[in-house]
């Protein structure tokens, strides 16, 4: 070994102890280090460097350190930690996630949200309704000779008929309408969504955000919250309805869903 300054304090047969090289070292053999060693130039090493303790480089807050021993799992990645320490870590395959399937609901109290039925000319009865499933009384409906902020006062599913909070207009005689209906006074949207797929990790600091959104990525709506990935698939994504573009996403529309993790984005799954 060729060194053209060495300060050092204690130097042996076996080993280099606390040394300091402060120029170009060249190694042609083997090079063991089991302390300490900083060298400014550098190194050109024709065999095998073994370092036994940890491994930074640079400094002056450019600095970044090594671990100190190889994975325990196969097909992890050397990747920053940290950038403000400069702590490199293994972390599992960087790979997108993909989604494959959506289980929950959203809006549930919106369903069935488009209905047709029979109105009568100034009155408070509806017939002839074509599904009254989920239908109750508080929700919002709307429709052509509905009155604004009308309200279903009551339904009778056996019959098929409801009677509304108020009377209807006088065009809406005997007519086959189409009819919307809309929450409950005072209830929030949202609701809770499990996903399937892979590559989604174990760990949740590694996902950035889970939104639904409509199939062209526009009215985005970040979940709440979401349970601990299972790296197939990440279970309880809360949608709490305090969200923003919440409200403006329709009912009846399709949504699909979308997973952010390590800065790599899935699939948009309906």
């Amino acid at each position: 070994m060729a060194l053209d300054k060495i300060k050092t304090d204690i130097i042996d047969d076996d080993a280099v102890t606390g040394a300091k090289i402060e120029n170009n070292p060249t190694v042609a053999g083997n090079l063991t280090v089991t302390g300490t060693s900083t060298h400014t130039g550098a190194v050109t090493n024709s065999s095998t460097s073994q370092l036994t303790g940890a491994v930074t480089i640079g400094s002056d807050g450019t600095n970044w350190t090594l671990p100190t021993a190889r994975s325990t799992e196969d097909n992890y990645v050397l990747a920053m930690a940290n950038k403000n320490t400069g702590v490199v870590e293994w972390q599992q395959t960087l790979t997108a996630p993909a989604i494959t399937g959506i289980t929950g609901e959203l809006n549930t109290y919106e369903t069935p949200y488009s209905i047709t039925a029979t109105l009568a000319d100034s009155s408070t009865a509806v017939s002839v309704i074509s599904a009254t499933t989920g239908l109750q009384a508080g929700q919002y409906i709307s429709g052509a000779g509905i009155q604004a902020g009308t309200t279903i006062a009551s339904v009778n599913t056996g019959a098929s008929t409801l009677v509304l909070s108020q009377n209807t207009t006088a065009s809406a005689s005997g007519s086959l309408v189409a009819i919307k209906v809309q929450k409950l006074p005072g209830e929030k949207n949202g609701g809770t969504l499990s996903i399937t797929g892979t590559d989604f990790g174990i760990d949740a600091s590694e996902i950035d955000s889970i939104k639904i959104m409509k199939s062209d990525g526009t009215n985005p709506v970040t979940a709440s919250s979401f349970g601990t990935p299972t790296g197939t698939g990440i279970p309880n994504i809360v949608f709490n309805g305090s969200e923003t573009n919440y409200n403006t996403f329709p009912a009846d529309t399709t949504f699909y869903i979308e997973v952010t993790k390590a800065g790599l984005v899935s699939n948009k799954k309906s």
